[in-house]
């Protein structure tokens, strides 16, 4: 098609310029210079569309992955398996909020406007299909092909979508207050969900452009990342990485934009652990022994696990940006 479009622009241009010359009557110093505008300007009007639908979401691609990086992804994108989550994905995606499920706004703040999108039956059907949908991806982990880390987060997201839209928030339905990090978790969620709505939207009046995809795009990585730091943290951190003043100055109730820097979020858990280890007492009794021992490895597993996931975050902004395609 490319090659097509190239041609006929080449013909093009040479009648524009056979006509400029009769025209104008330029000198033959000119004569280079007009005919290489001309067929730039008749490339640009024959294939700008063309080019322009090609890659979308060039523009929010990530530029630190490295060539082996973008071979393993371009290879497995082509694979069945991974067509076939995709289309799971996608599945994921249609699936809008039941409006009727929650009457009021109390409601929907307490459990969000997914919850009871679908019922438990739906539930228990689309987790088994993504338990066999992520198990046939595992095999190219053991390719070379698909992250391990990546493979999980994906896992989990879908997993954490289902639950969102079949029950609604887990913070909602503990007994104790639940600690900042699981409610920026979820809010990451229903951020998530929002902004795949919205891009769908746009696609569904075929009014997304290049830029308004990018920056859609770019919206929808920004809450994976998110909630891949948090649900990370949140799942091996347990206790101490829930301490509210870790977490304060990533509230995200309080600065709906904030990015999530990897480094700085490290940085800020770093600061809590070394502030828990100044406090610890000499003389401590076996029983308070054994809980600063089990916090102590929580950090390590903690910091271990982010440090794993920071070079695969912008991987999984190239896988998500297929999954979006």
């Amino acid at each position: 098609m490319r090659s097509i479009i190239v041609s006929l622009g080449l013909v093009l241009a040479g009648a524009l310029f056979a006509l400029g010359i009769r025209e104008l009557r330029i000198n033959r110093q000119r004569k280079y210079g007009l005919f290489i505008s001309t067929v730039l300007m008749a490339l640009y009007l024959l294939g700008a569309r063309y080019t322009g639908a090609a890659e979308p979401a060039k523009s929010v691609r990530e530029t630190t992955l490295s060539q082996k990086d973008r071979m393993q992804i371009a290879e497995l994108v082509k694979t069945k398996e991974w067509q076939n989550f995709k289309a799971f994905w996608k599945k994921l995606d249609a699936i809008v909020p039941d409006k009727n499920k929650l009457k009021d706004e109390k409601e929907v703040s307490y459990f969000g406007e997914y919850a009871g999108a679908i019922n438990g039956e739906e539930w228990n059907k689309l987790e088994k299909e993504l338990k066999i949908l992520i198990s046939d991806l595992k095999k190219y982990e053991q390719k070379g092909v698909l992250n391990p880390v990546a493979s999980n987060l994906l896992e989990r997201i879908c997993g954490a979508r289902l639950s969102y839209m079949a029950h609604g928030f887990k913070s909602m339905i503990v007994r104790m207050i639940s600690p900042l990090s699981l409610i920026n978790e979820e809010k990451a969620l229903e951020n998530l969900e929002r902004k795949i709505d919205h891009l769908l939207l746009l696609k569904s009046k075929d009014k997304v452009d290049n830029d308004e995809f990018a920056q859609a795009l770019t919206n929808i990585q920004e809450e994976i990342k998110v909630f891949s730091i948090l649900n990370t943290g949140n799942i091996h951190g347990g206790r101490f990485y829930s301490m509210a003043d870790t977490l304060a100055a990533h509230d995200r109730n309080e600065t709906p934009d904030k990015k999530y820097n990897i480094e700085e979020y490290i940085a800020s858990f770093e600061k809590e652990y070394a502030d828990f280890q100044a406090g610890r007492r000499k003389e401590m009794s076996a029983e308070e022994e054994k809980y600063y021992k089990d916090l102590s490895a929580k950090y390590e597993e903690t910091k271990r696990v982010l440090k794993e996931l920071k070079p695969v975050l912008p991987l999984m902004n190239e896988l998500i940006a297929d999954l979006e395609q």
